[in-house]
């Protein structure tokens, strides 16, 4: 009546799907959106007036000054952009009316 051994973990990450990891670069990122490079890094400082907490996050690649966007999460912000701008309509209730004219707002609309 042995006990199992705890296990080794593993300190490298498991993939949440199987599909391959894409990451963009800004100018990849300037041409899906349409927004401009300022544009885009005023999404993403806290400290402007644009900042948008929804848009996707850099993610940087080793200690260099290289950093990439994750496609996906790209793709799915451009998708809430959409879904929002095309959810305001008189049988949408206040409250997500309220809420997608926020979202559109973060989109540049």
């Amino acid at each position: 009546m042995g006990t199992n051994p705890p296990t080794k973990r593993s300190n490298t990450m498991t993939p949440i799907n199987q599909s391959p990891l894409v990451m963009l670069r800004l100018t990849q990122v300037v041409q899906r959106t349409g927004l401009s490079r300022s544009t885009i890094y005023s999404k993403l400082d806290q400290n402007s007036t644009h900042y948008d907490s929804t848009f996707p996050k850099q993610v940087r690649l080793g200690r260099g000054s290289a950093v990439r966007f994750i496609e996906a999460e790209v793709n799915a912000w451009l998708e809430q952009c959409v879904y929002s701008s095309r959810a305001v309509s008189t049988t949408v209730p206040q409250s997500l009316m309220v809420q997608s004219a926020l979202v559109a707002g973060r989109c540049g609309q």
